[in-house]
C-alpha cells in the first residue's frame, strides 16, 4: 500500500484508494508520509485531499497538527477540505 501511496506513476484513483488504507492498516505510522503529500504543492489537489481525509482517519494529535500546518499553505480550495476534516474529527 505504502508503495502505491508514495509512487507518483500510479494512477490517480489508485493512490486515493491508498491513502485510507495507509491510515487503517498503519495508523501512527502512517501520519508522516501522508503529511508529506498533503504539504507537497506539486501533488494534484485530488491527492492531497485525499491526505487530509486519512490524516483525519488516524484521530490523533500529531494528525491534526499535520493538517493544521497544512492549513495556512494550502490553496483555497484545499483550505476547504482542510477545515472540513478537522472540523468533523472534534
Amino acid at each position: 500500500v505504502m508503495s502505491r501511496w508514495t509512487d507518483r506513476a500510479t494512477r490517480l484513483d489508485i493512490r486515493s484508494a491508498a491513502a485510507p488504507a495507509l491510515a487503517a492498516l498503519l495508523g501512527k505510522e502512517a501520519i508522516d508520509p501522508l503529511s508529506k503529500v498533503l504539504m507537497d504543492a506539486t501533488e494534484s489537489a485530488d491527492i492531497r485531499g485525499a491526505a487530509a481525509s486519512a490524516l483525519g482517519s488516524v484521530n490523533m494529535p500529531a494528525a491534526f497538527e499535520s493538517l493544521a500546518k497544512a492549513l495556512a499553505a494550502a490553496p483555497g480550495a484545499l483550505q476547504g477540505s482542510i477545515a472540513g476534516v478537522l472540523v468533523q474529527s472534534k
